[in-house]
């Protein structure tokens, strides 16, 4: 089996990890060298690792080694390869992750069925309460891509891995589950509510919160222990979605410590872009008129000087995003360093 001798060496570890039946793991080495390239052991594994298995042969030219390793973008693509392998696999969980998302978006269609049009005074609460349940929805898949394997990110980045590389490896297969989950609860809850205005509108509003909820749903599974973090990210996405962007609350938000408080707030973007727009296509004279005082709220919040709603709610959203994902990122560098060197 390769322990023969009493001596466990890496190239008898290799050796036997790739006679086993079914996926074994190929572990880089990250300072530069192919396992098993050197050194043959004798009989069956006389021959080298990389030539027998071809597929743990990394071709690299000299400007991908900086200081003996890999650099960052050489690194990036092992991992990326590597996410994406983990990514494939893991379809069953995603088949069932989107079918939650489907019977969500048909509940809260559903109950949203002629409350969208900007002469109902529910239409800003139902919004408020889609988006929400987009956030939570694509902030709680996020919690495994940096919080499932932690152990492993930890040896990893003490054999020499670039961090910043692996977060951005992760952080790309992270971005299409949450395209893909918005495309599919926008499309469902459309259909379902029967909306009366543009599907765009919708989708382009879902697609900041959804970031927004993924966002902070990375940042919880860095900072916080796996067995708190579905509590802690449902806590943040509640307070930020339910309480400080509420649309009463923004109505009354106007000259109030709720004015600062909103601004923080994602979901005060993307639910507000979300009414304006609707605004907008339908016109200002079919607004319900108890519902004057949201409009006026949303307003008096999104906007940047001159920039008016729709760019400032990117420029806005974009920032929050940003500095939410710096944060995760720095989280996952600097949390548990003794375990990491």
């Amino acid at each position: 089996m390769g322990f023969e001798g009493g001596v466990l060496t890496k190239e008898k570890m290799l050796d036997y990890l790739m006679e086993l039946k079914g996926p074994a793991a190929v572990v880089l080495d990250m300072n530069g060298e192919t396992p098993m390239s050197k050194r043959p052991t004798g009989g069956a594994s006389a021959t080298p690792a990389s030539r027998r298995y071809p597929s743990a042969q990394i071709k690299r030219s000299p400007s991908a080694i900086q200081n003996g390793r890999l650099n960052g973008f050489s690194q990036y693509r092992v991992l990326l390869h590597q996410t994406a392998v983990r990514w494939l696999r893991m379809w069953q969980h995603r088949t069932f992750s989107m079918s939650l998302i489907v019977f969500a978006a048909v509940i809260f269609g559903h109950e949203s069925q002629e409350k969208l049009a900007v002469s109902s005074p529910l239409a800003p609460l139902r919004l408020n309460l889609s988006h929400c349940a987009l956030g939570l929805m694509t902030a709680m898949p996020c919690l495994a891509v940096f919080g499932s394997d932690r152990p492993i990110f930890w040896r990893m980045s003490a054999s020499g891995m670039n961090v910043f590389s692996f977060f951005l490896a992760r952080l790309t297969l992270c971005a299409v589950d949450v395209l893909l989950f918005t495309y599919i609860f926008t499309l469902v809850w459309v259909v379902i509510s029967g909306a009366p205005y543009n599907f765009w509108t919708y989708f382009r509003a879902y697609r900041l919160s959804a970031v927004s909820g993924a966002t902070w749903g990375l940042f919880v599974s860095t900072l916080v222990p796996p067995h708190s973090s579905t509590l802690a990210v449902a806590v943040v996405i509640l307070v930020m979605g339910s309480a400080l962007s509420e649309p009463q609350t923004i109505a009354e938000s106007p000259g109030t410590y709720r004015h600062w408080l909103a601004l923080f707030s994602p979901f005060t973007y993307s639910v507000g872009e979300n009414f304006l727009a609707d605004v907008e296509e339908a016109g200002r004279d079919q607004v319900f008129f108890l519902s004057e005082d949201v409009v006026n709220g949303y307003l008096d919040i999104m906007h940047i000087g001159a920039v008016k709603h729709t760019a400032a709610t990117y420029i806005a959203s974009g920032l929050l995003a940003l500095g939410t994902l710096t944060s995760a990122y720095l989280c996952l560098r600097f949390t548990h360093r003794g375990k990491q060197m």
